[in-house]
């Protein structure tokens, strides 16, 4: 019986020996910069969240973020900024014992082309001048985040006057365009030709139609 009380305390005292010799875990940190793909500037006031935890952060001027005092462990990060999209569905982070991880994030703004529509609302790709109409209106709406810079292109002699050759529209702003054809300059039969609304997003195109008889 003394024996195996011996046998037990000894195990014991190994027991506490051992836990009072191994090295407690530190905890550690992720941090990283988020930046632009196309431009690589850093974008300020990205929402960076990490799960498990549910902690979230902003990036600063210079795009860094940073989550301290983090337990060993997988984490995995995601990011949200209005007008762009992280080209890495996800981040996921192996985290050591008192190790920093540097996890670095590329975004890419999302190309939002402007609507143009009739005086009514009605989405158009078309111009129709008919066999006796002049002047026509439409409507350029930036459905965007960020103000838009737009040109009118054309090249077509009985395009006779554009109301503005560019305009400046910001978020959720509307610009009327006036457009004038001179029916003396129309060649017999239907003519047709292309103009262009184009924009940091892009162009978009309408077929301006008119008659002749």
């Amino acid at each position: 019986m003394k024996k195996l009380i011996t046998i037990i305390s000894m195990i014991f005292a190994i027991v506490i020996l051992w836990h009072g010799c191994s090295k407690p875990e530190e905890t550690g940190t992720i941090y990283g910069t988020v930046t632009d793909f196309a431009t690589g500037v850093p974008l300020s006031y990205v929402q960076v969240t990490l799960l498990p935890g549910g902690w979230t952060a902003l990036t600063g001027a210079d795009g860094t973020y940073q989550f301290e005092d983090l337990k060993p462990g997988q984490y995995s990060l995601s990011v949200l900024k209005t007008g762009y999209v992280d080209l890495n569905d996800s981040h996921i982070i192996e985290l050591a014992s008192g190790e920093n991880v540097r996890c670095d994030v590329l975004m890419q703004k999302i190309q939002v082309l402007p609507r143009i529509t009739d005086m009514n609302g009605n989405d158009i790709t078309v111009l129709d001048f008919g066999t006796d109409q002049n002047t026509i209106a439409f409507n350029i709406i930036n459905i965007g985040s960020e103000i838009i810079n737009c040109q009118m292109c054309y090249e077509c002699q009985w395009i006779s006057s554009v109301s503005s050759s560019s305009v400046q529209i910001s978020p959720g702003q509307v610009k009327t365009i006036i457009v004038s054809i001179d029916r003396t300059r129309l060649a017999a039969g239907e003519n047709s030709t292309n103009f262009y609304i184009t924009s940091e997003e892009g162009s978009n195109v309408l077929v301006v139609k008119a008659t002749r008889v």
